[in-house]
């Protein structure tokens, strides 16, 4: 079934292509770069070549602004934690950076291509990556031992919550985004971080009537597919009263 030749979905950066390809037989896709949509492109990393028995994966990639310079994530033996490298797009030389400590989150770069916000796991006695702990989003600056990199941003006033980091396009911004925040207001280039971005007094806990809307929409769902008809509502407070009170109730007539 997996024996046919298959993409990535291309990232453009610097007036390049960068994509992954696999042409049927390889264990692990290929990382490529083309400089117009009509090239082949050429090999930029070849994660089959990395190791004798191909367990090493690209896990995930990221071109920096002018497409000069590309931030690449390694995983080995189907391992959740990556090793963070970056390589010379024009010879394909790798730079000394290292990040360790890392995993599920892409790195964002900065918009003049100085270094990347990315988020880290704090550190075991053995000096892996602790992932019981939080991660925090920090600032790597290219050339500079990770030890040095700058503390961003860390949630203080949550067990759960995991910040990750991302620029603007136009990279006059960067968004916090910490999981399970229930509103953050729009942000446009120009304006302060929201305080309760901040703070945390947009967060919000799961309540039993939360589950119970949960519930009561997928139940609503279900019975739709089942019938084949239209489910009639998803509204919140509707799906409450189903929820406490999850009798049938007659349909109301046709309109005239």
């Amino acid at each position: 079934l997996w024996n046919y030749e298959r993409f990535g979905v291309p990232k453009l950066a610097g007036g390049r292509y960068f994509f992954t390809r696999n042409d049927g037989t390889q264990d692990q896709s290929v990382l490529q770069v083309s400089d117009s949509v009509d090239s082949p492109g050429r090999v930029l990393f070849d994660p089959n070549s990395a190791s004798k028995d191909a367990t090493i994966a690209l896990a995930r990639f990221e071109p920096g602004p002018d497409g000069k310079l590309l931030a690449y994530a390694l995983s080995d033996g189907g391992t959740d934690w990556e090793i963070r490298r970056f390589r010379l797009v024009d010879d394909g030389a790798d730079l000394p950076d290292e990040l360790r400590r890392v995993k599920f989150w892409q790195v964002s770069w900065a918009a003049d291509g100085s270094g990347v916000y990315y988020s880290r796991y704090p550190a075991r006695a053995d000096g892996h990556g602790d992932d019981t702990g939080r991660p925090a989003v920090y600032f790597h600056r290219l050339g500079e031992p990770q030890e040095r990199d700058a503390l961003v941003y860390a949630v203080t006033d949550h067990p759960t919550r995991a910040p990750s980091a991302d620029i603007t396009d136009d990279g006059k911004l960067l968004n916090i985004i910490a999981k399970s925040l229930r509103f953050v207001k729009e942000i446009r280039p120009g304006d302060s971080i929201p305080r309760e971005l901040l703070d945390g007094t947009s967060s919000w806990t799961v309540e039993p009537h939360h589950r119970a809307i949960a519930s009561a929409r997928l139940s609503v769902n279900l019975a739709a597919w089942i019938s084949g008809e239209d489910p009639g509502t998803t509204e919140p407070h509707v799906l409450q009263k189903i929820a406490e009170d999850p009798r049938p109730v007659p349909r109301p007539p046709p309109y005239p």
